[in-house]
């Protein structure tokens, strides 16, 4: 299986990058990202998409999945570093009411 997301720990956070430019389908990206959220050791996920040039809604669906998994174990969930274009998507269809999105990494960490 290919990899699809870079995690770093940093301090009590874990932070996800994703390495490739455009999402359309979950797939194996989306599986990925569910074994990390759900993995005992992450409580607290931020998510750098600062090399994500398009993201397709059922990508936003799988991380609205990941927020409602997060919180159900008590866990934060965050988003940084969005290219306009996902900004504007995001704004759109509103998840930016209920996903945490932070202009940068550092201030997702610090928040």
């Amino acid at each position: 299986m290919d990899q699809y997301i870079q995690v770093e720990k940093h301090g009590e956070w874990l932070v996800g990058r994703f390495l490739v430019t455009r999402v359309i389908e979950p797939g194996e990206l989306g599986d990925e990202l569910h074994a990390i959220a759900t993995h005992s050791d992450c409580v607290k996920l931020i998510l750098n998409l600062s090399g994500v040039k398009f993201i397709s809604a059922a990508m936003l669906s799988k991380l609205f999945q990941i927020r409602k998994v997060l919180e159900e174990k008590g866990g934060v969930f965050r988003l940084c570093e969005l290219s306009p274009d996902v900004r504007k998507v995001f704004q759109a269809c509103r998840f930016d009411r209920f996903i945490d999105v932070c202009d940068t990494q550092t201030a997702a960490l610090e928040m």
